[in-house]
């Protein structure tokens, strides 16, 4: 949802539009009118000028984006390994081509290789 515009705005607002990033005029208003603000800005301001807290706090970014983008291809991973055991077992149950497809969602060519795979499995 937006923040409300105009006067009459609580002081947990005109945090929440800090932390958003306001534009600079409204930043200096914010800054006049709740001198907390004005402390946190002058924190950021020289937190943003010194090079080794900017260099730590992108490191920390791309730790976290690392991190999430492992989580998500580690899901895929699991999801697809999910399709092809459940492939499997309808091919031990010789269910036709057309439903292990429509079940799994798997190409009917990922199919024939789980097949063949697990035939050669058996030899």
């Amino acid at each position: 949802p937006k923040l409300p515009e105009g006067p009459g705005r609580t002081p947990l607002e005109n945090w929440l539009r800090f932390l958003k990033g306001a534009s600079v005029e409204e930043l200096t208003m914010l800054t006049k009118e709740n001198p907390y603000i004005a402390k946190a800005m002058c924190v950021l301001e020289e937190l943003s000028a010194d090079q080794r807290v900017r260099a730590e706090v992108e490191a920390r970014e791309k730790l976290r984006w690392d991190y999430n983008s492992g989580i998500k291809n580690a899901r895929m991973k699991g999801r697809e390994e999910g399709r092809e055991e459940a492939a499997r077992k309808a091919l031990g149950m010789n269910m036709p081509m057309d439903t292990i497809v429509k079940l799994t969602g798997l190409s009917t060519e990922a199919i024939v290789r789980l097949k063949l795979d697990s035939e050669s499995q058996e030899s």
